[in-house]
């Protein structure tokens, strides 16, 4: 019913109150809580997957950093059996010894040589000829030769600090080829140093035959004026200092000695086993 200024107008058909029943309303309500009830457990359910699955990556992240931030550890090493080496044998340390002292020595042999040669500076024995003569030089129509000759050499020792000792002195005269003389010394001798010594061989050859072709060199030497003699040989030399110890040379000669025949006059020159 409506109330129209105090009055109650009763309804009209078309505008009764529709009212549902009690036993609907019951059901009603009760649907709607299990809808209340399912729509509230799917979001518990939900929100829980998504807390765990935040909560595994949260956890893999931290596992994953703290796996990084640690240094990579090495294997642990291997250990390690120490055999002791077999003994040495006592000759070998006996070797050893002899091979160290010898290398000292040689060592110290070294550096005394050296200092002598800086401090002595030595030279070496010098054999020379410094004169010569020739007395006769002939030959008869057989061309048999007779020639007489003068030869001086001298042993000269230029060593400031050292004397010198010569030995095996021995020098070959030769005319065309025919060893006509020998020049030596039996006795070693000494020479003082800066010193020198001279020697003079007088020589007379024996008859020389001579062949055909020697005698035509004779004849050109003849006309010529000019006689040639081959010198060939050497000597033994030696110089001694102090601790220093010896040094042994072998001086060679070997030069050509010329005369004028007319007047057996000698032309001098170079005859000597220095160094050139």
């Amino acid at each position: 019913m409506l109330l129209h200024k105090g009055k109650k107008i009763p309804n009209l058909p078309h505008q009764l109150e529709l009212r549902t029943p009690p036993h609907l309303e019951f059901f009603t309500l009760l649907a709607a809580c299990n809808l209340f009830f399912i729509k509230n457990s799917a979001f518990f359910f939900i929100s829980q997957k998504n807390s765990q699955k935040n909560e595994c990556c949260h956890r893999y992240s931290a596992d994953h950093y703290l796996r990084a931030a640690q240094p990579i550890m090495a294997p642990p090493p291997q250990r390690l059996i120490y055999r002791p080496p077999p003994p040495t044998h006592f000759l070998w340390w006996c070797a050893a010894i002899l091979c160290s002292l010898l290398s000292i020595a040689v060592i110290i042999a070294g550096i005394v040589i050296f200092v002598g040669y800086l401090v002595i500076h030595p030279r070496v024995p010098v054999i020379s000829v410094v004169d010569a003569h020739l007395f006769h030089f002939n030959y008869d129509g057989a061309g048999v030769l007779v020639t007489q000759i003068n030869i001086a050499v001298r042993s000269q020792n230029d060593n400031m600090k050292a004397h010198a000792g010569f030995s095996n002195f021995n020098l070959e005269l030769f005319f065309d080829g025919i060893r006509i003389a020998v020049l030596s010394t039996a006795a070693p001798y000494e020479v003082k140093k800066n010193s020198s010594v001279d020697f003079n061989y007088d020589y007379t050859s024996d008859p020389i035959p001579l062949s055909p072709e020697q005698m035509e060199d004779v004849d050109a030497f003849l006309k010529e004026d000019e006689v040639r003699f081959d010198l060939k040989g050497g000597v033994r030399a030696r110089w001694r200092v102090g601790v220093l110890g010896s040094v042994g040379f072998f001086c060679s000669l070997n030069c050509q000695l010329r005369f004028h025949p007319a007047n057996g006059t000698y032309i001098s020159r170079r005859c000597s086993s220095r160094a050139k």
